[in-house]
């Protein structure tokens, strides 16, 4: 039985896939808040990822200190790749992805200790960039106060 491959039908399925995959991407979109907290518990399991695989590198297991690291930075690079899509879909780029690159680079290599490093980089820059961001939105919020004290 011949399959006739109609343009229109085509294009129809590319734009049902595109959907589908932006609703899944997008998921009712987690607000800041959550974004930030997601964040934070980021770094904090990198960090004790680090704390506890050099534990165990210092006593000699050097095994179990490479898939510590490895194990708390494929969280960093799952979400990362996941927010890469995020911002391709929306049609922006931006410099995260030479960060997935490292940590995924890193781990293809074997250099566990190198990727949690990177993951750390990654993970303080963006809750540093959250706190940044936080507290300029405070100040502009203080000075339109003070500015116009009848917008309040």
């Amino acid at each position: 039985m011949p399959i006739s491959i109609d343009p229109c039908e085509q294009t129809g399925l590319i734009l049902k896939r595109r959907h589908w995959m932006r609703s899944w991407l997008n998921w009712n979109r987690v607000p800041a808040v959550d974004e930030r907290l997601i964040r934070r518990v980021l770094l904090l399991a990198v960090l004790l990822g680090l704390l506890v695989g050099g534990a165990a590198f210092g006593l000699g297991h050097d095994r179990l200190a490479d898939r510590l690291w490895i194990g708390a930075t494929v969280p960093v690079v799952v979400v990362l790749a996941i927010s890469i899509i995020r911002d391709l879909l929306a049609q922006r780029v931006g410099v995260d992805a030479i960060a997935l690159l490292a940590m995924a680079g890193a781990i293809a290599l074997d250099q566990s200790l190198a990727a949690i490093v990177i993951a750390i980089m990654y993970t303080g820059g963006t809750v540093l960039e959250d706190y940044a961001v936080a507290r300029a939105e405070r100040n502009l919020k203080s000075l339109r106060a003070r500015s116009y004290p009848w917008t309040g």
